[in-house]
């Protein structure tokens, strides 16, 4: 789906839920919007934020709450044995 029509879909379910809610937006207001949508879309859609996203998600995945390696500390004796 291109930017373009992407946006005109997101800045349609936009406009139905603020008229539910009683707002009524003006021309220029519905081209702001539209012209924000698109560009959020495109810049979401480009390869290297795609690529951050993921990175970011990747290491999150490898941490547990308080920064330790869980795949390091899985490799560590149990208390207790060998010594420690």
């Amino acid at each position: 789906m291109s930017g373009e029509s992407a946006a005109a879909t997101l800045v349609e379910i936009k406009i139905k839920q603020l008229e539910r809610e009683g707002k009524k937006l003006s021309d220029t207001e519905r081209k702001a919007l539209h012209e924000s949508i698109r560009a959020t879309y495109e810049h979401q859609t480009d390869p290297r934020y795609a690529a951050a996203r993921l990175w970011w998600m990747r290491s999150s995945i490898h941490r547990k709450p308080g920064g330790v390696d869980l795949g390091a500390r899985s490799r560590c004796p149990k208390s207790g044995s060998e010594g420690i």
